[in-house]
């Protein structure tokens, strides 16, 4: 059974494979071999997101790992398919928390920043690839950027699985390198702009340290406004401006920064089509946020609102605390139906996730 799969999507991604595969075949020993192989694992990663099926992130492990196994001249090349393995070892790690995978990617990652930090740093004239005229250090730019945002997702990563503050400082000051390299105008500067904003936010609500929310904010309202409107990078920022919001609120009691806060989650979650894979977590988000305004100021529609994001997301563990609410207000006929509701998907998850994982 596929996760939150768009039809269309994974058709492209399907031919996508297809020709890639027929790539790899006809490079045999030539010099793109490892090229060819390096996307063709990255396609794969793809295919794995829209459909949660472990066959497809292992083709993805193993085209990457045959890809870095083979000679490229230029390290630049190197250091790009290095960031495409730690990539898909990040998310091995997610699918099951295989501490070796994290190493793994941790690793990757690293060598993968020094490789192209030392193209790109480098005095000394840069030889180009017979055939090849592009820019070495605009290649080793991209390279490096790349190369920072997977370690800092990898960091990340680390810092949630074994809570070290070294991973999230370094984390932080990596995602912000990243986000340093690009043009003002670049299409992935506003995504490395939300990592940084959601990473300032961990370290604000890990250490509560005021001005990492100070900048968390800052940060993400330039990557909304970067954005492309209702285009894919769109959604992250808000969603990292809706947390900042909220996390600001939380530190000063303000509410009218968890009504902005609402009001950015609802905008996210609007322009999102029927079966896209961020919707449950969009709704989960506003959920949440929407729980909060009841707790906080007694607000029934919120809490009314709050409960169908829950029903229509399958959040049995919202449902049961709209239930609760619904009980201290007196309303035990809601009540009721919040938790049989919860009930009920309670069984679809398990249900769902025995057909998907099993």
């Amino acid at each position: 059974m596929c996760v939150g799969m768009i039809p269309g999507d994974l058709e492209a991604v399907d031919q996508a494979i297809g020709l890639l595969s027929a790539a790899t075949l006809a490079a045999r020993h030539e010099l793109p071999l490892p090229s060819y192989l390096s996307q063709l694992g990255t396609a794969w990663l793809d295919r794995f997101r829209l459909t949660g099926r472990p066959a497809d992130l292992d083709h993805a492990l193993t085209a990457h790992r045959r890809a870095i196994a083979l000679f490229v001249p230029r390290d630049e090349d190197h250091a790009g398919h290095l960031a495409n393995y730690c990539d898909v070892l990040l998310a091995r790690f997610g699918q099951g928390g295989d501490g070796q995978a994290l190493d793994g990617a941790l690793a990757a990652g690293r060598t993968a920043v020094r490789l192209a930090r030392a193209v790109l740093t480098s005095d000394a004239p840069l030889p180009l690839v017979p055939g090849e005229g592009a820019d070495r250090r605009a290649s080793a730019r991209r390279a490096l950027q790349a190369s920072l945002t997977n370690l800092g997702a990898a960091l990340l990563d680390s810092f949630d699985y074994r809570r070290t503050g070294d991973d999230l400082d370094e984390a932080i000051g990596v995602i912000r390198e990243a986000a340093g390299l690009h043009h003002p105008d670049e299409p992935a500067r506003p995504s490395d702009l939300a990592n940084l904003a959601q990473a300032l936010i961990e370290r604000f609500s890990s250490f509560w340290r005021p001005p990492d929310l100070a900048e968390a904010l800052e940060v993400a309202r330039e990557a909304a406004a970067a954005a492309v409107p209702r285009g894919p990078v769109r959604l992250v920022c808000l969603v990292a401006l809706a947390f900042a919001q909220r996390a600001r609120y939380i530190y000063s009691g303000d509410h009218r920064d968890l009504d902005e806060a609402i009001a950015l989650n609802r905008e996210a979650l609007a322009g999102l089509p029927a079966g896209h894979p961020k919707l449950l977590a969009c709704r989960s988000n506003l959920a949440c946020a929407l729980l909060q305004r009841h707790q906080d100021v007694a607000d029934s529609g919120a809490l009314d609102e709050a409960a169908e994001s829950a029903i229509l997301r399958a959040e049995v563990d919202s449902l049961l605390e709209a239930a609760c609410e619904y009980e201290s207000l007196g309303q035990a006929e809601r009540a009721a139906e919040a938790r049989a509701a919860a009930d009920e998907l309670s069984k679809v998850v398990h249900s769902h996730l025995g057909t998907t994982w099993g």
